[in-house]
């Protein structure tokens, strides 16, 4: 064994412990290190899927507590974050949305769909216009939602957004010639602030 040792070179425990594998596997390659265990099966791993698309908007630790009072697992809430990614979950920022009704989201379908074919000529005769608003009072924080790459714009992963609360809104316009004045606004607009700016 020693002149192995001074042959390779390489120590002496090395050499016996390489022939003590070879004698009990007929391998000298390093035996396959068993990983470490699952904490969850299966079973438990589906009930936190559910858990999780049942509301989007609860963070790992809301997670957590819902998934220990229906199942007997015991884990940290890194755990959980790693099994919503194995599914394709993660933690992103909800885009805010007006919050529409079923027959207003049919509305804007139908209007889309009979502009569709609309030429540069049709567009050129109509002045577009539009409002940006800055809200002074409610609640504007960012709201983080777990979805998967695909559902950015899914009703599920999206921040409500409420019509009228305190604000200022910045009205403008546009045309195939340019953009118009821009008009600052305190309030809610009515239907003759609309006809006073236009």
């Amino acid at each position: 064994m020693r002149q192995i040792a001074a042959k390779v070179p390489c120590g002496l425990f090395t050499v016996l412990r390489t022939l003590k594998r070879f004698s009990e596997t007929n391998f000298i390659a390093d035996r396959g290190q068993s990983a470490r265990p699952r904490k969850t099966s299966l079973r438990e791993d589906r009930l936190l899927h559910r858990i999780s698309l049942s509301n989007r908007k609860l963070n790992s630790s809301q997670i957590l507590k819902q998934w220990t009072l229906t199942s007997n697992v015991s884990v940290y809430p890194r755990t959980v974050r790693g099994r919503l990614l194995e599914i394709g979950l993660r933690g992103c920022k909800a885009h805010p949305k007006p919050l529409l009704t079923e027959f207003q989201r049919n509305r804007r379908l139908t209007w889309a769909r009979e502009h569709s074919l609309w030429t540069i000529k049709d567009r050129e005769k109509v002045i577009f216009s539009d409002e940006g608003q800055f809200c002074i009072s409610g609640n504007q924080s960012s709201a983080y939602v777990r979805r998967r790459t695909h559902e950015e714009f899914s009703s599920q992963c999206l921040k409500p957004t409420v019509k009228y609360p305190t604000k200022v809104m910045v009205w403008g316009c546009m045309s195939s010639h340019g953009v118009g004045r821009l008009h600052i606004v305190s309030g809610t607009v009515k239907a003759m602030d609309y006809i006073e700016i236009l």
